[in-house]
């Protein structure tokens, strides 16, 4: 009677562990799911707005490009639309940029690459970049266009 308990015990804590490991898979996978779908509908509104950003930092990566390719990083602020006051990182390819911090610029976005990129800090792009947990700030490819008067206009 002992021994048949006991393994009355073990199954019922076996099936809860599973249980609960199934579940801890179904909300990893629901995280994953939201983040991949929250990236697609931030891709689109970025590629089709042309948002108006504040420049916060940006470093500038090896401009050499060819066997390996390297982008420069600008960590902006958006400053309308649905994304308003959301910090994102912008990434601009084989250049150098030279932005002045706290100026307001317009984002022109640009596809991202099918390709790993080498960007500042040592950090690398892969197309699952912003599905990655671990990465603080949504990021993007593009470019960074001064804004020289209240109209709007570009540079």
């Amino acid at each position: 009677m002992y021994f048949v308990f006991v393994i009355l015990l073990f199954s019922s804590t076996l099936i809860k562990a599973q249980n609960s490991k199934e579940l801890k898979n179904i909300e990893l996978d629901s995280t994953f799911i939201t983040r991949f779908t929250e990236d697609i509908a931030k891709e689109k509104y970025i590629k089709n707005s042309n948002l108006k950003v504040e420049l916060i930092d940006s470093c500038n990566s090896s401009i050499h490009c060819g066997t390996m390719a390297f982008a420069s990083v600008s960590k902006v602020k958006i400053l309308e639309g649905i994304y308003q006051n959301d910090t994102i990182l912008v990434a601009e390819l084989c250049r150098k940029v030279y932005y002045t911090r706290k100026k307001i610029y317009k984002l022109n976005y640009e596809s991202s690459p099918n390709f790993s990129v080498i960007l500042c800090h040592g950090n690398s792009y892969n197309a699952d970049y912003n599905l990655k947990a671990e990465n603080d700030y949504y990021l993007t490819f593009g470019s960074l266009k001064k804004v020289i008067n209240a109209n709007n206009s570009n540079q």
